[in-house]
Order: structure tokens, then C-alpha cells, then sequence
């Protein structure tokens, strides 16, 4: 059996567009560390974990996100990573499967008790055209839920 990373939704951004008709999975409490307190989200569709506190690092710039997500260790989970933006292309936006419009999609639904949501968030996925570019998410939570996919220099918090 392979094993699956696991996405980090706290440590970086990237991805979205409205969603139309996109499959809704089912998120799970996880508790990592033996705590009896919720520290993540199982997916069940992508077969990836999100962090609950998906600000745990507050701004950071690409390098030290990737760096910290590949470090990072939970409850003998240490195959952590940043979320994908799929194909991504500038002049055609991303498509395939993307992590971080699939959970757009959940907190929409209102599934998952996130805690410090609303922001910027690197994904793992770098600029087709540049690599010192990678793609971020933008997710507002106030006046109204928003999101979008837009990409910015690496160096960027």
C-alpha cells in the first residue's frame, strides 16, 4: 500500500475558483497526538489530512513554509507537504484535482471546525513560467466567503 502525504492547510496557500457541482467528501476528526483534542481533518476523498488551525505559522514566505511542512511531525505522521494546485498554467488557471478548492468546498458546506481560517495559504505548486513564483490561495471569511488562486514570488509572507 502507498502512503499517502498528508496536506497542510496551515502552513502556506494557493488555489480556488467558485464551486459549481464540485463532489463533497466527508471530513473526519483526527486526533494525532493521543490528546482526545481534534488537531486535524481526514478527507476521505483525497485521502489527505489538513491541519485544524490553519494559521499555525502565521506569514511565512514559500521556502520556509515547504521547509516547515516537510519537517513538521504528528502522532508519527511526518509525510506532510503543502497542498497542490493541480496543473496549473498562468495563462489558463489550474486544473485536475485541487486540494485546496476541494476543501473551498467543505468549509462552504460548513464541514470542519478550522480554527483561525481567513487569509493568504501557499501550495506546494510553483509557477509553470518561473520557478521563483508558486501559486497561494486567498480565502476571506468576512463580509462575505471569498476565494481565488493568483501566484506571487516565492519570497513573499
Amino acid at each position: 500500500r502507498l502512503m499517502t502525504k498528508r496536506s497542510i492547510w496551515s502552513a502556506a496557500a494557493a488555489a480556488s475558483m467558485l464551486l459549481a457541482g464540485a463532489a463533497q467528501a466527508a471530513l473526519q476528526d483526527r486526533d494525532l497526538d493521543g490528546d482526545a483534542v481534534v488537531d486535524a481533518f481526514y478527507d476521505t476523498d483525497l485521502d489527505i489530512t489538513w491541519l485544524r488551525d490553519a494559521n499555525v505559522n502565521g506569514a511565512i514566505d514559500w521556502n520556509t513554509a515547504t521547509a516547515w511542512a516537510e519537517g513538521f511531525s504528528s502522532g508519527g505522521y511526518d509525510d506532510w507537504r503543502l497542498p497542490t494546485m493541480g496543473s496549473c498554467n498562468v495563462n489558463t488557471g489550474c486544473h485536475g484535482i485541487l486540494e485546496m478548492v476541494s476543501l473551498w468546498g467543505q468549509l462552504r458546506a460548513g464541514t470542519g471546525d478550522f480554527q483561525n481560517l481567513g487569509g493568504y495559504y501557499w501550495s506546494g505548486t510553483v509557477l509553470n513560467i518561473d520557478p521563483n513564483q508558486a501559486w497561494y490561495f486567498h480565502y476571506a471569511v468576512a463580509p462575505t466567503p471569498y476565494t481565488g488562486y493568483y501566484f506571487t514570488s516565492k519570497e513573499v509572507p
